[in-house]
C-alpha cells in the first residue's frame, strides 16, 4: 500500500521536478543568440563556431586579469571589439603558437559574484555571425 502512494508522490512530485530540469540543462546548452548547440564540459567546450578555454574557478577577490582562449578554424576571424565575458570587455589579446585567441579580462570588471556557476561569454565573427554561450565556473572570493 505505501509503495503505491510512494510511487505517486514520485509522479506526482519528482518526475515533473526532472523533467523542468532537464528541459532547462537543453536550454543553458543551446547557444541563444544562434541556436548552436554548445557542448560545455569543465572549462572546455564549444560556442557554435569556436572552442573556449577558461579557468575551472575564479578568484574574484584577488586583483589581476582572467585570460579566456578561444580556439578552432574560426578564432582568428573573431571580431575582438564585440567580445564579452561575464559582462566585461577585452583589456589585450594576442594569438599564441597554436594559433588559438588569447583573450585578457580585468577581473574587477567582471559581472560575477561568489557562489556564481556561470558566466556568459559572446561576441560576433567578422562576417557578423553572434555566437555566445554559457561557461561553467565556480566563482570564489
Amino acid at each position: 500500500m505505501s509503495g503505491t502512494k510512494e510511487n505517486k508522490r514520485i509522479r506526482q512530485y519528482v518526475l515533473p521536478v526532472l523533467a523542468a530540469t532537464a528541459i532547462m540543462v537543453l536550454i543553458l546548452l543551446t547557444v541563444p543568440m544562434t541556436g548552436i548547440p554548445a557542448r560545455v564540459l569543465g572549462g572546455y567546450g564549444s560556442i557554435g563556431p569556436v572552442g573556449f578555454t577558461v579557468a575551472d574557478v575564479i578568484d574574484i577577490g584577488t586583483p589581476g586579469t582572467l585570460a579566456v582562449t578561444l580556439s578552432g578554424p574560426d578564432a582568428s576571424n573573431v571580431d575582438i571589439s564585440s567580445l564579452t565575458f561575464a559582462g566585461a570587455t577585452v583589456v589585450s589579446w594576442s594569438f599564441d603558437t597554436d594559433g588559438n585567441l588569447v583573450l585578457v579580462f580585468d577581473k574587477s570588471k567582471l559581472d560575477l559574484k561568489p557562489g556564481d556557476t556561470t558566466a556568459m561569454i559572446s561576441g560576433k565573427l567578422k562576417d557578423g555571425t553572434p555566437f555566445g554561450g554559457a561557461v561553467p565556473v565556480t566563482v570564489v572570493l
